[in-house]
């Protein structure tokens, strides 16, 4: 094109006139010795066809020499390279001017006084001609100023146009104008050594910063847990789709708003509580997956009972901080973000009652972010707090939520039958089962329909197949209603158990006529059972199936395996005469405890709860015996406080 014919009639001349200028310059400041050296080196380097690579390593080494730019040091080599004698490039407009300049009196006066100061001289012509000569020739004033302070250089006139046109662009660039682009090639050939030079190497320099700096922000803050990640085994049951999605849509609902929601207000948090296994984070990520939004999962016991600060510097333990991170970049975040926070039980109510204002119309939370104390504003932001957590804790004590947090709060126990549902209930259980077991995965997929007609054929029902959508085979049809019957058998059995331990857990100590009972009957027991299932196995298979697994799972219970094992077997109808009698030494004994104040109780109480245990049994006999028993009772108690709340030894009053 235009510009490639300018750059092969240009030659040497491509260098920009500025670089040509200092080449000149810093060639006049040597001395003649060093400069026959390098003409010497020049003209080898030229005659040889030295490789770029070498060519390279001399221009460095002229580079140092002359204490040059390198693109002036590759100029200078390649002026000193070409055959024939040696010349500086000179453009012809440049020629004529230094040619109408040298009678001009202000220069030759400028030129004649500061003949010992090239720095200085080259100062004061460089503005003057900047003040005199036309804007057009502007670009040449470094060469001209070159030319005119060191005459008896060697020069020859290139007679070649510099600039050039290109029409017909598309492009829009603020440098074409309607279409056309107008320059000089010099300034781009300096344009483009400049690119690859420093703004390359300064923008792969910036880059490797850049990832280095995020690779560190993604591994504190843990960036890529922001994205929800539904378990492939996830199954949107009718419990859910019908029960727990209408109600917590209500609730993200006022949280994040609706279309029609045009008053920004927001307000409210989404508590979900339920025994381990009942899929409260599954559901959570699911939630997050299906409305778009970054997921930030905070750990309770990570934060631990000893926090109570939403001050990383605060924290107890390093992860405990990271934990505090997490919260404080979710708020700084602000918009199009869940925080859910999980196992709360593990954490302190005095942490929980810092989300009291965020769950208010205020929407606000005093946070801390980068080292600095923030008060974060959610108002009117797609932004929702779910919390998480098992409402019994390990010892199977219920965990109590701060109240104000709780009144802001809509809560639901996925454990439990919601608003009468127990039929959707215990149907969760068959359906989140199904991904687990090869044989049912199939149903997972298919329509309601066939998993109702299997559940149908389970109790006797015929089964066609041209009822079916889907297409199974008559083997595979076997398999499932007979995997399916043994399913329902687990099923009875595990639900059975979760409304034990629910119940178990909601009974206060002081009520209680027999142990805790703290196995549990969760959707994960549920998965666990059913992929351990054959269809070749008959009844009785199964409930050995589930003694074992049983078995295994009151293993943690240490000292109360064994009642919790004689409870499952009552639950069961399994109990013999000797475990029937042995269960019932076990909660005579426990009711004995409870009567004398529990295992833990000092022996005062214990011998007040026996002499009180002692007049409710005379009361119905003799109550004038049974009101000295009172008295007795009364007069153990006093000595008990008065032991207790004595004065030391030495104090008055």
């Amino acid at each position: 094109g235009v510009v490639g014919s300018i750059v092969v009639s240009a030659g040497s001349l491509i260098a920009p006139g500025h670089i040509r200028a200092r080449a000149q310059l810093a060639w006049a400041d040597i001395g003649d010795e060093t400069r026959a050296i390098w003409q010497r080196r020049g003209s080898a380097a030229g005659q040889l066809g030295l490789t770029k690579q070498a060519f390279g390593v001399l221009a460095d080494q002229l580079q140092t020499a002359l204490n040059i730019e390198d693109m002036v040091a590759n100029y200078l080599l390649g002026e000193l390279a070409m055959e024939g004698d040696f010349a500086f490039a000179t453009s012809p407009g440049a020629a004529g001017l230094v040619h109408s300049l040298r009678k001009d009196r202000v220069v030759a006066s400028i030129v004649s006084e500061l003949d010992d100061d090239i720095g200085g001289a080259q100062t004061v012509l460089t503005d003057y001609l900047q003040r005199t000569v036309d804007l057009a020739d502007a670009h040449q004033i470094p060469e001209v100023v070159a030319a005119l302070l060191t005459p008896s250089l060697p020069r020859r006139v290139v007679e070649v146009d510099m600039a050039f046109s290109a029409s017909g662009l598309l492009g829009q660039h603020a440098t074409v104008v309607s279409g056309t682009l107008t320059g000089r090639v010099d300034e781009i050939a300096a344009q483009v050594h400049h690119h690859i030079r420093e703004v390359m190497p300064a923008h792969k320099a910036f880059g490797r910063a850049r990832r280095t700096a995020l690779a560190g922000l993604r591994r504190k803050l843990r960036i890529d847990d922001l994205e929800p990640r539904v378990p492939e085994g996830f199954v949107r049951n009718q419990l859910i789709d019908k029960v727990y999605l209408p109600l917590i849509g209500d609730n993200l609902a006022r949280q994040i708003g609706t279309v029609e929601d045009r008053t920004g207000s927001r307000s409210g948090l989404l508590m979900l509580l339920s025994p381990p296994g009942y899929g409260k984070t599954t559901l959570v990520e699911y939630l997050a997956d299906r409305l778009g939004m970054a997921l930030v999962k905070v750990s309770g016991p990570g934060l631990g009972h000893d926090v109570t600060s939403l001050d990383p510097a605060q924290a107890t333990s390093a992860t405990a901080a990271r934990e505090i991170d997490r919260i404080n970049m979710a708020f700084a975040v602000g918009t199009n973000v869940i925080l859910y926070l999980d196992d709360i039980q593990h954490t302190s109510p005095e942490f929980l009652q810092r989300f009291i204002s965020l769950c208010d119309g205020q929407r606000r939370i005093e946070g801390v972010w980068n080292g600095e104390s923030r008060t974060f504003d959610l108002r009117g932001k797609r932004f929702a707090v779910i919390m998480a957590g098992n409402p019994y804790t390990e010892s199977g004590q219920r965990f109590q939520i701060p109240d104000m947090l709780a009144n802001r709060a809509d809560t639901y126990n996925l454990g439990d039958v919601v608003g009468g549902n127990d039929e959707l209930f215990a149907r969760s259980y068959l359906e989140n089962a199904l991904t687990s077991h090869p044989v049912l995965a199939q149903l997972a997929g298919s329509a309601p329909e066939d998993f109702n007609a299997f559940l149908r054929a389970t109790e006797g029902e015929p089964l066609s197949e041209s009822t079916l959508a889907g297409s199974y085979s008559s083997a595979e049809i076997n398999e499932m209603v007979a995997t399916l019957g043994h399913l329902r058998q687990v099923q009875e059995t595990v639900l059975k158990v979760n409304r034990q331990y629910i119940a178990s857990a909601a009974t206060d100590d002081a009520y209680r006529t027999e142990p805790p009972f703290l196995l549990q009957g969760s959707y994960r027991n549920m998965v666990r059972l059913a992929s351990k299932l054959v269809p070749a196995m008959n009844s009785g298979e199964v409930e050995a199936l589930l003694d074992d697994h049983y078995v295994a799972e009151s293993q943690a219970l240490t000292g109360a395996a064994e009642a919790n094992l004689l409870k499952l077997a009552e639950l069961r109808g399994q109990l013999n005469e000797e475990t029937r009698v042995r269960w019932a030494e076990i909660k005579a004994t426990f009711a004995r405890k409870q009567r004398l104040g529990g295992g833990d109780a000092d022996p005062v109480t214990r011998v007040v709860a026996a002499i009180e245990s002692v007049s409710e049994a005379l009361q119905l006999q003799d109550p004038l015996a049974a009101r000295a028993i009172d008295l007795l009772a009364s007069t153990a108690n006093d000595q008990k406080g008065g032991r207790s709340g004595a004065p030391e030894k030495g104090s008055t009053g």
